[in-house]
């Protein structure tokens, strides 16, 4: 019988989800990660990149690619799944998945006959293509996250939601995936921008505070449990969890 312990080493592999407002620094995060430049790959979805121009991060530019949303994407899991493809990264970024997501739905609203998208008496079917889409997410997002030999941050988009009397600060998905899309990660974080003393600062929700929906599977593993607003700084986390290497 195969006994463990409970003791809880740092971890080799994560996936961690990201989600907030435009301009909070989302992709700002890539510099965070613990490891070198040249062992990050980062998938730009949303051609956004700007921010990273000065460290020579590698980058599969999606908008260059010839096909669909759906072609597109499955060329780029193709070449991770292979050797050559993964080439010693360490992480991989998806920045982002609700920019694919919002192609994905203007692809299908303007080729409703491919995705079998028309009802008997040729009217569009939007119920249907929800659940499509939620669908073709959960199956993208499972085979991102089901690449061997590297970690992975996604990075997508937040909106405010009416949450019965109160408000609550989710992600922004087409179709009811957004309510299930946390539940795939290690760490599931909202980024956020406050004033502070000294001008605007950026940190990372990592539990629920009411407000913002996020997790967390490190906090309070093998060295000090997470505050629920922490600095904007993967390596911090980490090194706060478990320790340096």
């Amino acid at each position: 019988m195969l006994i463990e312990s409970t003791k809880k080493e740092r971890p080799e592999l994560l996936k961690v989800g990201v989600f907030g407002r435009s301009g909070q620094g989302k992709t700002s995060l890539v510099k965070t990660l613990p490891c070198d430049p040249e062992h990050v790959l980062v998938i730009d979805i949303e051609n956004g990149l700007e921010v990273l121009r000065g460290s020579d991060y590698k980058n599969i530019p999606y908008q260059k690619l010839q096909g669909s949303p759906l072609e597109k994407m499955r060329q780029i899991l193709g070449h991770l799944k292979t050797k050559e493809g993964l080439n010693g990264f360490k992480w991989i970024v998806l920045d982002s998945f609700t920019e694919f997501s919002d192609e994905l739905k203007t692809h299908m609203e303007a080729n409703p006959e491919t995705h079998g998208l028309k009802t008997k008496s040729g009217a569009f079917d939007g119920l249907k293509m929800y659940g499509e889409i939620k669908k073709y997410m959960a199956r993208i997002m499972n085979a991102f996250l089901g690449l061997d030999g590297c970690s992975k941050l996604v990075l997508f988009g937040g909106e405010e939601k009416e949450d019965g009397p109160d408000s609550v600060f989710k992600v922004m998905l087409n179709g009811s995936y957004s309510e299930s899309v946390m539940f795939n990660f290690d760490e599931f974080y909202a980024v956020r921008a406050v004033r502070g003393e000294d001008g605007p600062r950026h940190e990372l929700v990592t539990n629920s505070d009411g407000y913002y929906i996020a997790k967390s599977r490190m906090s309070g593993g093998s060295n000090t449990p997470l505050d629920t607003y922490e600095p904007a700084n993967l390596r911090h986390i980490i090194e706060k969890c478990y320790g340096q290497k």
